[in-house]
């Protein structure tokens, strides 16, 4: 069995090989493209906030999406000061079980996998 090494394989020959195929007729409707496009959707709702506001629509979208933001902060403070406790016993009794024998060593591996897969998505989600 080969095992591909790094700038010792064909990525061309690879990305044929795992590529998707799309075999019979495609249901996908080319001419709502532009339609679907974020960039179009939120310039057109900029134009009517703007033209509804005086010329001042993008700074009033600025502002809803920072009071959003603020929301979305504000909900997630309360919340963690009121299930921070419960987290922090459920990872202790994780530990603990590990520490004991009871649950594999794998166990704590998941939970910071996990940890670290929702702080990526966060990331990814709000950048």
């Amino acid at each position: 069995m080969d095992f591909r090494q790094p700038y010792k394989y064909d990525r061309d020959a690879l990305s044929k090989k795992t590529a998707f195929k799309s075999v019979g007729p495609t249901r996908t409707q080319q001419n709502f493209k532009e339609e679907c496009d974020i960039n179009n959707i939120l310039r057109k709702f900029a134009g009517k906030i703007s033209d509804s506001f005086a010329g001042s629509g993008q700074e009033i979208f600025n502002a809803s999406v920072l009071i959003a933001a603020v929301f979305v902060i504000g909900w997630t403070v309360i919340w963690m000061k009121t299930h921070g406790l419960e987290i922090v016993q459920h990872a202790k009794k994780i530990s603990a079980g590990v520490v004991a024998g009871d649950l594999p060593h794998y166990s704590v591996s998941v939970i910071i996998m996990l940890a670290t897969l929702r702080e990526g998505s966060e990331i990814v989600l709000v950048s």
